[in-house]
């Protein structure tokens, strides 16, 4: 596995994790301090040795390290050890964050550096994945045609006019704004001149306030405030306000109601009768089209195909879906989601599990490994792991054949050696299991645990003595 050191600042850690995350997938090593140096290591020795005997050396410019003086020692080791080994065996790499230079850095290369533009934002890191992989030497670089793009268009809008402002007494004596209303469309593009028609409502109705100032002015505070800042102090006003919400929802859900039972009728559609408020949205949702506000970038061909990598990567080795499908197990699939909720009450977060019986054919590991994929595909964890006890049933076995899928190819249980002591060499020892807890522990993961009941003796056995 290709090995590359990272200078970093500390406050760019959260997008150095989604950094190391992406390469993992793409079997690339990330050396991160953090994931490396332990307490009492000395700091300094340990860095150097990294740098040295990885294969290739990258630093994420950022404002922050530019300030940073481990940065700059790091990226001085960095090009010392690249004129040893070579540019070819040595790449150095600058990864320029939302466009932030070198700077005064700059002084430490011979010749000013080509930068990988790479973007803190949704789909930054994969779309300079390719540039990064081509550094390294895992492909060549390609110039491909540009991905067309889609056009920002302009937006409908549906807007509430309020007018004839004044005050209302309700029957129990409390004050409440309130004002004539109506709702008007504005077409994404508005026709002018005298066949401009206007759509709104037919009728205005009378919008009185559900909220007065004084429980707007605490729900704010509870959203606002409260939020960032939860004293102790605050906390009786907070249980308060809390009380209060589900009233204040209802007040607001029948006062929205109201409106739209008492005047829904927005006009009439040629050969298709009555036009609705609740009929404004189809004829956008269905344009047969992507919405162009909500798919705004449509990723390059080798962009896509990394996320493809990646997300079969993530799914370990379970196996693919049925040739006929998965249709019919719904239910299944929602009671197995459930039980394996994080907010399950009363269930510890290292307790979830669920267990899935039934005879042999009925599709059990199907339905696994659908339940898996769907998981994935919802963001609801990150990795997958799949392993059949019928071909792997020694403990060492299953270790081996999940250490595989989660820390990379090349674990071992075998080449990191026994525990001593061991009754048997394929024991796994201390080092075999913190690599898989690691990874464990870094990314959610599903482990689907295939054909226990092999484990089990035949119904015609003696029952084995219990250990002495």
């Amino acid at each position: 596995m290709t090995q590359v050191f990272l200078s970093h600042a500390t406050a760019d850690d959260a997008l150095v994790r989604r950094l190391q995350r992406a390469l993992a997938l793409q079997g690339i090593d990330l050396w991160i301090d953090s994931r490396e140096i332990c307490g009492g290591d000395p700091l300094w020795p340990v860095v150097q040795q990294a740098i040295e005997r990885a294969d290739a050396y990258a630093v994420l410019v950022t404002p922050k390290a530019l300030q940073s003086q481990w940065v700059g020692d790091e990226l001085a080791l960095g090009l010392t050890a690249q004129q040893t080994r070579g540019r070819e065996r040595y790449p150095v790499i600058p990864l320029a964050v939302d466009r932030t230079r070198l700077g005064v850095l700059n002084r430490l290369f011979r010749e000013p550096p080509a930068y990988i533009a790479l973007a803190d934002a949704p789909g930054g890191i994969e779309a300079a994945l390719d540039r990064l992989l081509a550094a390294l030497g895992r492909r060549l670089l390609a110039d491909p045609a540009p991905t067309p793009q889609p056009t920002a268009e302009p937006i409908e809008d549906l807007v509430l006019e309020l007018t004839a402002l004044r005050f209302h007494q309700t029957p129990e004596g409390i004050r409440r704004p309130s004002a004539r209303a109506r709702l008007v469309h504005q077409p994404a593009l508005s026709p002018q001149g005298p066949n401009r028609r206007e759509v709104a409502s037919e009728h205005s109705w009378r919008l009185i306030a559900p909220l007065g100032p004084i429980e707007a002015d605490d729900l704010r505070w509870y959203l606002e405030d409260y939020a960032v800042w939860p004293g102790t102090q605050f906390q009786a006003r907070a249980r308060r306000v809390e009380e209060s919400l589900a009233d204040w929802g209802q007040a607001l859900y029948q006062a929205a109601q109201w409106a739209l039972h008492e005047d829904s009728f927005r006009g009439h559609c040629f050969g298709a009768g009555e036009l609705r408020l609740q009929d404004w949205f189809v004829p956008v949702l269905y344009q047969e089209r992507d919405d162009p506000q909500l798919f705004t970038q449509i990723p390059a061909a080798r962009t896509s195909a990394d996320l493809k990598i990646a997300r079969q990567t993530r799914l370990g080795a379970v196996p693919g879906p049925p040739e006929s499908g998965f249709i019919g197990r719904s239910r299944d699939l929602l009671a197995l989601e459930r039980l394996l909720q994080p907010a399950q009450p009363k269930v510890p977060q290292e307790r979830r599990w669920a267990l899935i019986r039934g005879q042999g054919g009925e599709g059990k590991t199907a339905l696994a490994g659908e339940l898996g994929r769907w998981l994935v595909r919802s963001q609801q964890i990150e990795r997958l792991a799949f392993c059949s006890v019928e071909t792997q049933g020694q403990a060492a076995a299953v270790l081996d054949a999940i250490g595989r899928q989660l820390v990379g190819p090349h674990y071992s249980v075998a080449a990191l050696g026994a525990p001593p002591g061991a009754p048997h060499p394929s024991a796994a020892s201390d080092a075999a299991i913190q690599p898989v807890e690691r990874a464990l522990t870094e990314h959610p993961t599903l482990l689907i645990i295939d054909n226990l009941e092999s484990l089990l003796l035949p119904p015609t056995s003696p029952p084995r003595p219990p250990p002495p």
